[in-house]
């Protein structure tokens, strides 16, 4: 592999990571963790509503999903495209959110994409853009 070759490699895998730790922190319940992988005036998009800002991330967060026992979210392999220290990035994910773990009544899962923009920084990879979209649903509507 070329130095190029291995930069654009390991940038990618960096970038993969990042995806990783944010649904990793949403199914911990670790707020604070995921909206510090967002620039500090970065957005999390959920169609029209925009939420900006680490802390309103965070809260955002916190309210959406506090209303269930728990959720589990897996990420495909990602595609990213790098632009210098612009990553965009589109990842298949499926989202299990569980209200009552002793009733299969109350899951709902969702299925589609995430959409995210990363810009590399002195501490590494952040998120400057974070749009989920639902391709579709099963089980009763999310709560935001």
């Amino acid at each position: 592999m070329k130095p190029k070759e291995s930069s654009a490699a390991c940038a990618e895998h960096e970038v993969a990571a990042v995806l990783a730790r944010y649904t990793q922190a949403l199914d911990h319940r670790t707020w604070l963790g995921a909206a510090a992988l967002f620039l500090p005036d970065g957005v999390l998009a959920f169609g029209q509503d925009m939420i900006r800002g680490p802390h309103a991330i965070a809260a955002r967060m916190r309210a959406d999903l506090s209303v269930y026992h728990g959720t589990h979210h897996h990420v495909g392999l990602p595609r990213v495209e790098l632009d210098g220290d612009v990553a965009h990035v589109s990842a298949s994910c499926i989202g299990t959110h569980v209200r009552d773990p002793q009733d299969g009544a109350t899951h709902t899962v969702v299925g589609g994409r995430y959409e995210a923009e990363l810009r590399r920084t002195p501490e590494g990879w952040r998120i400057n853009r974070m749009t989920p979209h639902y391709a579709w649903r099963s089980g009763p509507p999310l709560s935001h």
